[in-house]
């Protein structure tokens, strides 16, 4: 299907049943994203992916949004539109959120507006082609207050989640901007990161685990794992960030027996 045809196909399905889209299938949706035009290049858009937990976790999170935004308009709450808050992520099974974060750029006289990086991240959402592949999808938005943002974006604000429970956010990343601590609010997945060596990418595939989720820098090492952290198999990789080709990986099982070799040789 060439261009013109895949825009004129294009149609908004309001409710969604399963099968999502593959992790492969979400990361050609978001490359394509990121290509959309960006002044300056600054890609202040953000994708997090909501399915499971994490999903039924921020519809809790947009039911209070609206509780507060009637507290703070003097109104009062309607018990059926805080249900409708709390289960409208249902109508679909994965759900990606596109913000717009301000980013620095542009000379000191003349730097880039936030309207032109909220513009940027409009034709993002534009350029996204699920129908392509045979998947529906909706695009809907709504007045959400700070609290709904800060339970997606900020690392200061938003409470530390297990790890089984964070939304997964596949905004494309750079290895230089992966982040030196660890991250408890979102997981960044393998997939999202433009880089990642082919090891990585096939990390847990032999045990079930279609994504590697990233978890921090120690010196020079970036730290990932395929599977949870006890109890249950899992793979550990570490990659050299200045020498992608350098890794070392570790074998956990489920009874905490586990055989590798680290960067001094040493098992």
């Amino acid at each position: 299907m060439d261009t013109l045809a895949a825009i004129a196909a294009r149609r908004s399905i309001g409710r969604l049943v399963e099968p999502g889209p593959s992790p492969e299938h979400l990361r050609t949706i978001l490359e394509a994203a990121a290509c959309a035009p960006d002044h300056g290049e600054l890609r202040p858009f953000r994708f997090t992916v909501l399915e499971g937990a994490a999903k039924d976790a921020f519809g809790h999170v947009l039911e209070a949004a609206y509780r507060a935004r009637c507290e703070a308009d003097g109104v009062a709450v309607e018990e059926s539109k805080a249900a409708k808050d709390r289960t409208k992520l249902g109508r679909a099974p994965t759900v990606v959120v596109v913000g717009a974060a301000r980013r620095e750029g542009g000379s000191s006289k003349t730097p880039i507006p936030m309207i032109e990086q909220v513009a940027a991240t409009a034709a993002a959402c534009l350029s996204r082609h699920g129908n392509r592949r045979g998947q529906g999808g909706e695009a809907t938005e709504g007045r959400r207050p700070r609290r709904a943002r800060d339970a997606l974006v900020s690392p200061v604000t938003s409470p530390a989640l297990p790890a089984d429970e964070r939304p997964v956010d596949i905004t494309p990343v750079h290895t230089d901007d992966l982040p030196a601590t660890p991250v408890r609010d979102r997981n960044i997945p393998a997939s999202a990161w433009v880089e990642a060596p082919a090891a990585l990418r096939s990390l847990g595939h032999d045990i079930g685990v279609p994504d590697a989720m990233y978890k921090r820098r120690i010196g020079p090492w970036l730290l990932w794992r395929a599977g949870p952290a006890a109890k249950a198999d899992a793979r550990y990789l570490a990659i050299r960030s200045d020498d992608l080709e350098r890794s070392f990986s570790f074998r956990l099982f489920a009874d905490g027996a586990g055989h590798g070799l680290g960067p001094t040789g040493t098992p």
